[in-house]
């Protein structure tokens, strides 16, 4: 995909998003994780780190900005290979890249005085001895440090100082002279060489740097990381006098050569923007068209499988071809790889994957790629073949054939694969298990628990391998792979396995076994503290009574089944106050009051109902409160209070409705009608959504629900139904004209499109607002304007209901 293409998906999806008007009232949400949008079990680091930043991610320009080698660990090992004489690297970095202001100055100043007479900090450092013994080096580190001081320079929008060339062409023309009195030191001549490259660079003369380059750089038979820094500067010189192909050719050069510079020389590589076919001619072998063919691919988000045979065809041992097949690989799993149970946010993943004819695309893809890896593992010509065979099973695993997936890693030896192949091997032995006991029905297999193990052990190593990262979002992470890995296995397979088996409690463990909480926690802070957005989710939207009273059951009293038993011991952090305010929760929305009123009584006194924040007008803390029995006619915009009602005072409030009902039947009507308001109110139209729902969004109005209470929270069921007992129980006609024209509102919200991204591809812009359409049909306005016109609250509803009003005037 061209950046054009791609920045032009970006602002086009950028503009769906703030026209969409989705607003969370818990939060908006995240930004799409460029690490984490798409279900991935395949490790993008088996073949090293060496090309880790070009790994795929559809969603920035790199995968990471790290260099595989840093620059200041290559030159000090070069300066101690040439001082020798016991001087340590790591000397060599302290006072060359990480002096203070002060030292240097010290050091500047010391150039003709003794060792002994030097500060600690000094005298302990192997490289300042070793420089007071040679004089010719001290002298380059001091020039050194001068051109430092004028290339360190940083431009200051608000102080636009400009560089000072002079200084740096006088020091240019000062390292050619020193150049030339260190005639027999080939290490001194390049660096003073590179230095007066770099002063001529900065200063804009850009044919005197490329003239020092071919003078005297190219011609010096050191073997050092400065040929490939100089002939970065020569490429950037060449991109300033117009010769644009061949700076992003010596760019590819130094992509390939120094790998403490790769990063900077691909984005030099890509800002100059020229065509592959204006590059190639000047590479001289089928190494440097294979790297050139792989700078562009790695800039390539679509399917791509040219790329990947060309640069095998012209260099098939190179490491970069392994680096390509996983780069196409993980592309694949986001066409093939599913994740049912979590939510899609704002639907970026749809708006990628979604297509049928994409899906159709990958799917003819993968047999290619999956020839591909079968021949990268016959040919043998790659550095680590077995590759080619772990990437075919891994392929035939996304394709569905296990069978052949599993044949071909019988074909390993695995004592024979690398650690990181090996770890690889052992996840795809892992999948083929879940789908294995996805078709037998059988999850309490030895196999699979010893699998898990396993790779909760290598989830834990991880996360004690990065301990000091402790407060990040770890899903955030690029080296978080194996964390990502075991949620997406526990999330994305086995709860849904769970699901299929009607098993919702066992679905929820899983959701909390494969959050990062239980790698590094204790269990002594709440089980959602450290959850996962679609595990909070699942929990809060999922969970019926029964489901919430089998998970009580497991933790406390576990399981006689050895992998029931170890996942359910996630539950030792699920907090009682959590688990009752849940509980209740969901009696609510079953309409169990007495039950959920009885869950509610069990909350510690400390326990504070969750309340809805208006942040809309700026005030994250001014709470949303709300009369849940109050009528209105409108439901936006909603109507507060400035004392609300909670979930344990709604309880209270409904159970004694319910009793009313039976101890005064003459006045049923009105208690059913109360009930009525209630559920109508805790709906996602209504004023006390918060007492029923954890979030809310404007679009939760038009799109069809599949949460379990979503027939009363979205299409107002139960209210409907109290609406009509309550009208049938009076004999008030104004009071019945109130029933029916909530009745009314109710039979609307039965109008939805199936999904977010349905409601935006069909909405009609140009023409009637569709509800508007399905509104004119209401027969309860029928009812409600044939019936009721001599009433009050006749007048009162066509006075502020538009719906109504037209309705009216079309008949």
């Amino acid at each position: 995909m061209s950046n054009c293409k791609k920045l032009l998906i970006v602002f086009s999806f950028s503009i769906f998003l703030f026209f969409g008007e989705i607003a969370i009232n818990i939060a908006c949400g995240p930004e799409p994780d460029p690490y984490d949008y798409y279900i991935s079990y395949f490790h993008n680091d088996i073949q090293g780190n060496a090309y880790a930043a070009f790994s795929f991610t559809d969603l920035s320009f790199l995968y990471s900005e790290d260099e595989p080698q840093t620059e200041s660990q290559i030159n000090a090992r070069e300066w101690t290979d040439y001082l020798a004489k016991g001087v340590q690297a790591s000397d060599v970095r302290s006072l060359m890249y990480q002096a203070s202001e002060a030292t240097d100055s010290l050091v500047l100043n010391w150039k003709h005085r003794k060792i002994d007479a030097a500060p600690d900090s000094l005298k302990r450092n192997t490289f300042f001895a070793a420089l007071l013994h040679h004089k010719q080096a001290f002298d380059y580190y001091l020039f050194a440090k001068e051109c430092e001081g004028q290339a360190a320079y940083t431009y200051d929008h608000w102080d636009p100082t400009p560089r000072d060339t002079m200084a740096m062409l006088r020091l240019a023309e000062r390292a050619l002279k020193h150049l030339k009195k260190v005639k027999r030191d080939d290490f001194l001549r390049l660096r003073y060489a590179y230095q007066a490259a770099r002063m001529y660079h900065y200063a804009a003369d850009y044919k005197k740097c490329i003239w020092v380059y071919d003078e005297y750089i190219q011609s010096n038979d050191t073997k050092s990381a400065v040929q490939g820094w100089a002939l970065a500067l020569k490429a950037g010189a060449l991109r300033r006098i117009g010769e644009e192909s061949r700076a992003a050719f010596l760019f590819s050069k130094v992509f390939e050569g120094n790998p403490e510079r790769r990063v900077q020389a691909y984005k030099n590589y890509h800002y100059i923007n020229v065509n592959k076919s204006l590059i190639l001619p000047f590479a001289n072998s089928n190494d440097e068209r294979a790297i050139i063919w792989s700078i562009e691919g790695f800039n390539n988000t679509e399917l791509n499988a040219y790329t990947l045979d060309t640069v095998y065809q012209l260099a098939p041992a190179n490491a970069l071809v392994g680096t390509l097949l996983i780069r196409e690989i993980n592309k694949l799993e986001g066409y093939l790889n599913n994740a049912p149970l979590s939510e899609d946010l704002y639907g970026y993943r749809n708006y990628l994957y979604g297509s049928d004819s994409l899906a159709q695309k990958a799917r003819l893809y993968a047999d290619s790629l999956l020839a591909f890896s079968l021949r990268l593992a016959a040919d043998k010509k790659y550095k680590e073949p077995s590759l080619g065979t772990v990437a075919a099973a891994y392929i035939s695993w996304m394709k569905g054939d296990n069978e052949n997936a599993s044949a071909l890693l019988d074909q390993l030896e695995t004592i024979r694969l690398s650690a990181k192949l090996r770890d690889q091997y052992q996840i795809i032995r892992l999948l083929i298990q879940v789908h294995e006991v996805k078709r037998s029905g059988n999850l309490e297999s030895e196999g699979l628990l010893s699998s898990l193990k396993w790779l909760d052990e290598k989830r834990l190593a991880e996360y004690k391998n990065h301990a000091d990262r402790e407060n990040y979002g770890f899903y955030g992470e690029k080296d978080f792979r194996f964390t990502r890995t075991t949620r997406n296995i526990y999330q994305s397979l086995l709860a849904p396995r769970y699901l299929q088996l009607k098993d919702t409690a066992m679905a929820a463990v899983s959701m909390v076994k494969g959050d990062i909480y239980w790698a590094g926690k204790t269990g002594k802070d709440s089980l959602f503290q450290y959850s996962s957005y679609q595990t909070i989710s699942f929990w809060q939207q999922q969970l019926r009574p029964e489901a919430l009273l089998r998970i009580k059951a497991f933790k406390e009293h576990g399981s006689q089944e050895q992998l029931t038993n170890y996942l359910v011991q996630a539950l030792n952090a699920l907090q009682e106050d959590d688990f009752y305010e849940l509980l209740g929760t969901s009696y609510l929305r079953t309409h169990e009051y007495s039950k959920a009123l009885a869950s509610f009584n069990k909350l510690s006194t400390r326990h504070q109902f969750w309340v809805a924040s208006n942040w809309y007008n700026g005030d994250e803390e001014a709470a949303l409160q709300a009369d849940p029995f109050f009528t209105t006619v409108n439901d936006y915009p909603k109507t507060y209070t400035e004392k609300g009602v909670n979930k344990k005072e709604f309880a209270e409030q409904m159970v004694l409705c319910q009793e009313k009902i039976k101890s005064d039947p003459k006045n049923a009507a009105k208690y059913y009608f109360a009930m009525a308001n209630g559920v109508y109110q805790t709906g996602t139209f209504g004023n006390s959504w918060y007492l029923i729902s954890y979030t809310w969004s404007s679009a939760d109005a038009y799109i069809s629900g599949t949460n379990y209470y979503d027939e009363d929270y979205k299409h107002a069921k139960q209210a409907s139904k109290w609406y009509e007992k309550a009208r049938s129980l009076s004999k008030d006609l104004n009071f019945k004209a109130k029933c029916t024209f909530m009745l009314a509102k109710c039979e609307q919200k039965k109008y939805g499109y199936r999904s977010l991204t349905d409601y935006y591809s069909n909405r009609n812009y140009t023409g009637p607002d569709p509800l508007w359409l399905f509104s004119m049909k209401n027969k309860y306005f029928v009812e409600f304007a044939k019936y009721y016109k001599e009433t009050a609250f006749y007048q009162q509803a066509v006075g502020e209901c538009s719906y109504l009003s037209d309705f009216i005037k079309s008949k």
